[in-house]
């Protein structure tokens, strides 16, 4: 009996220090966690926004430490983008107010989270252009206070004119599409220009981008065959082989050729640079004659450099046509900071 009563004894010491250490875990694992702030940004590292409704930023796990946020244009952007309606611990709302770019930047205790975002009002800006004289449009463009779509029609970027490496500025109109109604080159200098440029084309009071050129796509050309409009992108700055992509477009609506011719000249085996009676030419995949590729060259107006010439450089009289086009999103330190 005695025995059973010390088993008892035993047993019962032992739930005690179980139910005491069940009842301390908890409080022990409260003191000595830290709290984790992340942040949710609606597109991932970057937010675009293309309507005027309001966007929230959340910040989760900040527990009791110290939030603020700022609001900060790029210094090439032309006028501000967002406006601040509401900022606390959890969360920033902001208010799209113009066409414009910058970052946003939410520091919780030691914990620093940086994105940048684009604001595009596609409605206000198709409003604003539509049934417009295209040069206004355009004109806004250059001004950086419009972007440019790229063919997805979903994305898009600013020109910005002041770029402390260069600036777009107006080439030249012409029909480049067949669609009876005019488009625009941009021409640039510096390394913002690319290689001849950008062509954009304006549709129902929005901005695309037609073609651009660029090192690995090469210099664009726009020019008249066969009574009609072409865009040519000619790749002759690589060594071993010169290619040229001919479109022919009818209307730029569905971002897709009518019509599309490629030329292209092969010599890799050749060290002298340039093509000679030994490289191999072809015309949209089959092959052709030398005589036949200098002709095909000739009528369309196009240049190609034989072995001996000096490899072209890209540059035009002007310099303009040097390097590839660069961006820039630096932040305006200027701006005065929000805080919570």
């Amino acid at each position: 009996m005695k025995s059973w009563n010390h088993a008892l004894k035993v047993i019962s010491l032992l739930l005690a220090l179980v139910l005491t250490a069940s009842n301390l875990d908890p409080v022990l694992a409260v003191a000595g966690s830290k709290t984790t702030p992340k942040l949710s940004v609606a597109n991932g590292s970057t937010l675009r926004i293309k309507d005027e409704k309001n966007y929230t930023v959340k910040l989760t796990g900040a527990g009791k430490l110290r939030v603020t946020w700022k609001v900060a244009k790029d210094k090439y952007c032309k006028q501000a983008a967002l406006k601040v309606v509401k900022k606390d611990k959890k969360k920033l709302v902001v208010k799209p107010i113009a066409n414009g770019y910058g970052t946003i930047t939410c520091t919780a205790g030691k914990k620093k989270f940086t994105f940048s975002y684009t604001v595009f009002l596609m409605n206000k800006t198709r409003k604003q252009y539509a049934g417009d004289d295209v040069e206004n449009l355009f004109d806004a463009v250059l001004a950086g206070k419009v972007p440019v779509l790229q063919k997805d029609k979903k994305t898009w970027r600013f020109l910005t004119e002041d770029m402390p490496n260069g600036t777009w500025k107006e080439g030249f109109y012409n029909d480049m599409d067949n669609d009876d109604e005019f488009e625009v080159a941009l021409k640039g200098s510096g390394s913002v220009a690319g290689f001849g440029g950008m062509y954009l084309d304006a549709q129902d009071g929005l901005p695309y981008i037609m073609a651009q050129g660029s090192k690995a796509t090469g210099s664009i050309t726009n020019f008249e065959y066969e009574d009609m409009s072409w865009i040519a992108y000619q790749d002759i700055f690589h060594k071993g082989y010169q290619s040229f992509t001919l479109y022919r477009y009818e209307g730029y609506q569905t971002a897709t050729p009518k019509e599309t011719i490629t030329i292209r000249a092969d010599y890799s085996g050749n060290d002298k640079g340039g093509y000679d009676t030994d490289s191999h030419f072809s015309y949209n995949g089959q092959s052709i004659t030398y005589e036949e590729f200098e002709s095909h060259i000739a009528s369309l107006g196009l240049y190609a450099y034989k072995a001996g010439e000096p490899m072209p450089t890209g540059e035009d009289e002007d310099g303009d046509f040097n390097t590839e086009d660069e961006d820039s999103s630096d932040e305006d330190s200027s701006d005065d900071e929000d805080e919570e």
